[in-house]
């Protein structure tokens, strides 16, 4: 039989392997297990040494997979009763089976509920960042808290979240949540953790945590002015983040200027302080062009100080280079001042809408 004593969400305890007639706990720091007696058919009794938790109120539980977090069940035949200088007995009158963990939790001073909440209950986050929700306790809490998982962001946007943080002997605890870097503009994106109530804690009133994600991914819509002919050709940008690097794709259609695309081009700066893209091999067919000729176009867009930029708005110069392969002598360049709006994110189809009550 495999016995282990983890004190639960205080330090983990002891990991017993058994042998017949030898069981051999290791030291921990917060929980310290003394004796162990096992008679086959009989009872399970150890004793244990509380040596920092501040408990006075304990659980006893088992699973048969250490490594499965929700199998973790109390054990209802389970005895807790103190001794002297600290120590604790526990006997089990029916151990649960033949082979399986056992651990111990201190459920806080005098037994009373903790009281749990979030020290800030809503984040924003960018892709590729991370962010690390506090809890904080309305007292020294030993145990496993946990909490539930929703919103409309999906696992492969915050990776592996377990449901339930390990606390030793602490008035607080985090999260760290890493947000994906997915290079794909997304629906709108929320996490949100609610903490659960427990044996021993308590939920308060910032029990909700909401973490709205960011995307570094974005769609614009824009407009080239040229100042030949007072020409309007609308474009639509989208620009792609990828760690260091940034990269354009150039979207064309039947209600924009440029054709069926994406074409892809560099975004050389996107900054508070300066725009730079440019986009070349864009491929006109000869029905398409004034002059029933195949053509190449070329675009460049910059804005900088004293242009506007930020992160809903670009206002810039643009230049367009139309050339005729074969016909050199018939290139023509266009300038011009460019507008672009980034484009809000669509809901997810996750959301719900909601009508009101009427």
């Amino acid at each position: 039989m495999k016995l282990s004593l983890p004190s639960f969400t205080a330090a983990l305890a002891a990991l017993f392997l058994f042998a017949p007639g030898i069981l051999h706990p290791q030291p921990d720091p917060v929980f310290r297990i003394e004796t162990i007696q096992m008679v086959p058919g009989g009872p399970l009794e150890f004793t244990f040494r509380d040596t920092g938790t501040g408990a006075s109120v304990y659980r006893v539980e088992y699973s048969p997979d250490l490594g499965d977090a929700v199998a973790w069940q109390p054990v209802a035949t389970a005895v807790v009763t103190p001794l002297a200088d600290g120590e604790f007995r526990v006997v089990i009158g029916q151990p649960e089976a033949h082979g399986g963990f056992y651990r111990v939790a201190g459920l806080g001073p005098s037994g009373e509920d903790v009281i749990v909440g979030f020290a800030t209950t809503a984040f924003q986050v960018t892709e590729g960042d991370t962010v690390s929700p506090v809890i904080t306790f309305s007292a020294p809490f030993t145990g496993i808290l946990r909490y539930s998982i929703s919103g409309t962001a999906t696992p492969d946007d915050y990776g592996l979240l377990t449901g339930e943080v390990q606390v030793f002997n602490s008035q607080s605890a985090t999260i760290p949540i890493t947000v994906a870097d997915n290079e794909t503009i997304d629906p709108l994106r929320v996490l949100i953790l609610t903490l659960e109530a427990d044996d021993g804690t308590r939920p308060g009133l910032s029990s909700r945590m909401v973490i709205t994600i960011v995307d570094r991914d974005s769609r614009w819509e824009g407009t080239f002015f040229s100042e030949k002919g007072n020409a309007s050709l609308p474009f639509s940008l989208e620009i792609i983040c990828s760690g260091e690097t940034t990269q354009g794709r150039l979207v064309g259609g039947p209600s924009h200027f440029f054709p069926e695309g994406p074409f892809h081009g560099s975004v050389n700066a996107h900054t508070p302080a300066e725009f730079s893209a440019s986009f070349e091999g864009i491929a006109l067919p000869g029905d398409s062009t004034l002059l029933g000729l195949p053509a190449v176009l070329a675009l460049s867009l910059e804005a900088e100080g004293g242009q506007e930029i930020d992160e809903h708005f670009i206002q810039g110069l643009a230049t367009l280079v139309t050339a005729y392969p074969g016909h050199p002598h018939l290139t023509t360049t266009n300038t011009g001042a460019f507008l672009m709006q980034r484009v809000p994110p669509p809901p997810s189809d996750l959301e719900v809408e909601l009508s009101p009550v009427p």
